[in-house]
């Protein structure tokens, strides 16, 4: 690799961007002190991952980001990119080779931020570092040979020059490489040995929560049987209080519905006589009202009549006063017509008497002033006659209103009078039927009392009711925690058996030989002639299951084919295709087999022949005989040790407990614990699992109607509470 170009942007002295290319030959870079020479080789070692500061001599990382000048601002980042030539001879990572250039970019930001990029794509400093193992070019590589560092490495120790020759003969990335394997095997060593201990500890677990195990079972199969009595018991009680409640129910709706009769026919009677009462009421105000009318219009007539009075007495004065100013005005008119025939003689005087015409003005004056008096009095005696008439008139027209109010005062008396009987009339009826109607009210409220007391009965009836109801609760509270106790037990069995069936079909446990060939037969393993497993294909009683597994052992997973020669071919599939180890049984004849060893029944201790108490098709009959021949179940390991010292047959004994006595050394005894392998498929596979499901539906399935009849009984209680009747207090 050979530096092609470097650009760089905000580093130490270079504010704006700089480039730097380097050509083919030598490239110097020269110029007076303090001008940048030393920061463009910072720049390198920088933009290669130098961690140290002092290195790029600075006290922190963020004195390589300008911090500016007199004339320029300081900046916020600083980046350095670096473009190398690939070469022929250089050896990369796969995922850079192809590149005929690589680019390595470093950003660092004054919040402590920094970023990786090479060829512009993000990456961590670590790929940057492996980029240039090997390659000579690094920060503590020989490609950078600072002032001093030739003398260094001359008269450094062999080891640090031993450094360096690696490093040039690209052994660097290799150590790198193995050191952190090494230290991949020292963390996956540690947990191994955590893994170890833990197996261990759960190791000496196993047998105190075997036994735990066994007590809760036991203690499961009491419960479920408590709970079953005690659901038997409370479905009699149940069904006992049903007949009995739905009779009380029916007690109950007949004297309900007779109460609501009375109380219906209480509740019209009193609306009946509040009715008439508001009528009572209605009409008595009206009379008084009526009464009231008559008061008035009786004072009104007595006041009209009285004011009728006084206008004739005022009239009969103004007809008076009117004759007598008539007379005046008479006079005044004869007394005008004596002074016009006086002016007149006056003026024929005047012009007659021409000598003595000033008396005669004077005289005429005074004729003329009388006349303007008369005129004036003439006048004024017009306008009183014109007051005195329209008084009259208005005396008159009063007078006629006040007959006729009168007469319409006299009419309405005498309707008033009427209406007043009637109203009379129908106030005694109306007492009448309030009496009668007293008299049915005590006859119900006597009826009302006596449903009061059967009320009374019915309430404390209620209350026992009430107290069944709560029981019921109870019960239904109870019986729901139960069965959500079971339906979560059903959950965990059926996660279980899935877990099982799992293991099962990817014959988890087994040698990676054996599950290669299992898993290449597929479902159709008989078409190719395999069998399956001696685990898959026998079956044994559940008393005998582990002594039958410690007497089998790991025989258990051998794979059982139809002859030899397919043996032979599954042998050589997984020496072909590396697939581990795998043992295989063909089927023999059953008269190449010699005759099953018969037990002695009667020495004590014996339980069983283990030929016996397993079950296979009738195809594999000769391989269990061949397997399991020679096996006799006895009861503990001291009847083992009788049958040894008491010379019998050579056979091989096994206990309940799994202990195995061999006849080759029958001085040792194999404690054989449960395989998980085998463990898991004989749980899988055994009858008793399947069949316990039912077991849990019919639990569900019986305490499900329990439930559903509590609910039912519930809501019935529920219904027939709030049905009962409220006693409620007539009216008085």
């Amino acid at each position: 690799m050979r530096i092609k170009r470097l650009d760089i942007t905000g580093f130490k002295s270079f504010m704006e961007r700089s480039v730097f290319t380097f050509d083919e030959g030598v490239t110097g870079i020269v110029g007076p002190n303090g001008c940048g020479k030393s920061n463009v080789v910072d720049a390198i070692r920088w933009v290669m991952g130098e961690q140290s500061a002092k290195n790029l001599r600075g006290r922190g990382m963020e004195d390589v980001i300008f911090n500016g000048s007199e004339n320029k601002p300081p900046l916020s980042m600083a980046e350095v990119s670096l473009t190398f030539i690939v070469d022929e001879t250089d050896q990369l990572s796969p995922q850079y080779q192809g590149f005929s250039e690589v680019t390595v970019t470093r950003r660092l930001f004054r919040n402590g931020d920094s970023e990786y990029l090479i060829n512009k794509t993000q990456c961590r400093l670590l790929d940057i570092t492996e980029l240039f193992l090997g390659t000579g070019v690094g920060t503590k590589a020989y490609s950078i040979i600072e002032q001093g560092r030739v003398g260094l490495i001359v008269s450094s120790k062999p080891e640090d020059r031993r450094h360096l020759l690696e490093e040039a003969a690209g052994v660097t990335k290799y150590k790198a490489r193995r050191k952190a394997a090494e230290r991949k095997m020292e963390a996956t060593d540690a947990n191994l040995l955590r893994v170890t201990d833990i197996t261990n500890e759960l190791e000496k677990r196993l047998e105190a929560l075997s036994r735990q195990s066994k007590k809760a079972e036991k203690y499961k199969k009491l419960k479920s049987r408590m709970r079953d009595i005690d659901l038997h018991a409370a479905t009699h009680r149940q069904l006992e209080l049903m007949a009995e409640k739905k009779m009380l129910q029916s007690r109950l709706e007949n004297l309900g519905s007779e109460e609501r009769e009375s109380l219906d026919r209480v509740k019209e009677l009193e609306e009946t006589i509040t009715r008439r009462r508001a009528e009572l009421e209605t009409e008595t105000a009206a009379l008084q009202a009526l009464a009231a009318e008559v008061h008035t219009l009786e004072s009104s007539l007595q006041r009209d009549t009285q004011e009728m009075s006084f206008g004739q007495r005022n009239l009969e004065e103004t007809r008076a006063r009117v004759a007598a100013a008539q007379a005046e005005l008479d006079g005044l008119v004869a007394r005008k017509t004596e002074m016009s025939d006086a002016m007149a003689a006056r003026e024929a005087e005047l012009s007659g008497i021409a000598g003595s015409w000033k008396e005669d003005e004077v005289a005429m004056q005074v004729a003329q002033e009388e006349l303007r008096r008369v005129s004036q009095l003439q006048t004024e005696v017009a306008l009183r006659l014109e007051q005195e008439r329209a008084g009259l008139v208005a005396v008159a027209t009063r007078l006629a209103n006040h007959e006729s109010n009168l007469v319409n005062l006299a009419r309405q008396r005498g309707d008033l009078d009427g209406r007043r009987a009637k109203l009379q009339g129908e106030l005694e009826t109306l007492r009448a039927q309030e009496l009668e109607l007293e008299n049915v009210r005590g006859d119900v409220a006597k009826r009302v009392e006596d449903t009061r007391h059967l009320a009374a009965e019915l309430a404390e009836r209620k209350g026992q009711e009430e107290d069944a109801l709560t029981r019921t609760r109870t019960a239904f509270t109870e019986n729901e925690i139960e069965v959500i106790a079971l339906r979560e037990e059903l959950s965990d069995k059926r996660s279980r058996l899935s877990t099982l069936e799992d293991i099962q079909k990817n014959y988890d446990g087994f040698d990676r030989g054996v599950r290669a060939v299992m898993t290449r037969a597929g479902v159709t393993p008989r078409e190719q002639g395999i069998f399956g497993l001696v685990a898959d294909v026998i079956t044994v009683t559940p008393r005998y299951e582990r002594a039958v597994e410690a007497a089998l052992g790991e025989r258990l997973q051998h794979v059982i084919v139809e002859s030899r020669d397919k043996g032979v071919e599954l042998v050589e599939y997984l020496k072909g295709h590396a697939e581990g180890r795998g043992s295989f049984l063909p089927v023999p004849a059953l008269d190449a087999l010699p005759p099953p060893l018969e037990p002695d029944f009667s020495r004590p201790g014996v339980l069983a022949h283990a030929l016996r108490e397993v079950t296979c098709e009738e195809a594999l009959t000769p391989l269990v005989q061949l397997l399991l021949a020679d096996v006799i179940v006895v009861q503990d390991v001291a009847t083992a040790r009788a049958w040894a010292e008491s010379g019998g047959p050579a056979c091989t004994l096994v206990t309940q407990e799994g202990e195995v006595f061999r006849p080759t050394a029958p001085s040792s005894a194999v404690s054989a614990r449960a395989r998980p392998w085998a463990r898991s498929r004989r749980s899988a596979k055994s009858p008793s699992w399947p069949p316990r499901w039912p077991g849990w539906r019919s639990a569900t399935t019986r305490f499900s109607p329990a439930t559903t009849r509590s609910r039912s009984r519930w809501g019935t209680r529920r219904a027939s509470s709030r049905a009962w009747p409220r006693t409620s207090t007539p009216r008085s």
